[in-house]
């Protein structure tokens, strides 16, 4: 039993495991609902998973690439996204004085009359957000397939882990015991 311990081939598995886990994420103490984040991107291990962070990166560069557009149209060179929760909120919004004009085709979402603005998501936004969206989506649904497939792998090797865990637990009762006496 204590020769499981010492196994080459265990430590091998063990290190793969390892080193197919991000850490930070997966020490943390409070983990997250969905899996996203808890793999290293490595397209050899988890290919759809590695083309999942691609596809949602391309959706955030797509994003980030209509701003200078919309800047020049509206003459508004700090011109950015904005975020708004509660009735009337959303993502991707582009936030505009009241006494400027956009365009028709702009939809409005909601105002603040206190800071004086509206709220719109122009059609290219609202375009590319659910582009995005989906890219999350997709990205969510890559990362729990990653995190099935990384159990199935694991369990095929339980009976040896298991062993391993179960020598070390001898080991640690044993110098226990040495220390006492």
């Amino acid at each position: 039993q204590i020769e499981a311990v010492t196994d080459p081939l265990l430590h091998a598995l063990a290190d793969q495991f390892l080193n197919a886990l991000n850490l930070e994420i997966a020490c943390v103490d409070k983990p997250s609902k969905t899996k996203i984040g808890l793999f290293k991107d490595d397209a050899e291990s988890f290919p759809d998973l590695h083309a999942a962070t691609a596809a949602v990166e391309e959706a955030k560069r797509a994003m980030d690439y209509l701003l200078p557009e919309l800047r020049r149209k509206l003459g508004m060179p700090r011109l950015g996204y904005t975020t708004v929760g509660g009735v009337g909120g959303g993502e991707w919004l582009i936030e505009v004085p009241m006494d400027r004009s956009c365009p028709t085709t702009w939809i409005k979402v909601s105002s603040n009359k206190s800071k004086k603005v509206v709220r719109y998501h122009p059609p290219e936004v609202t375009e590319a957000a659910a582009a995005l969206e989906c890219a999350n989506e997709r990205h969510m649904f890559a990362a729990d397939a990653a995190w099935k497939e990384f159990l199935s792998s694991f369990r095929e090797n339980y009976a040896a882990f298991r062993s391993a865990t179960s020598a070390v637990a001898t080991l640690d009762a044993l110098h226990a015991l040495a220390i006492l006496s």
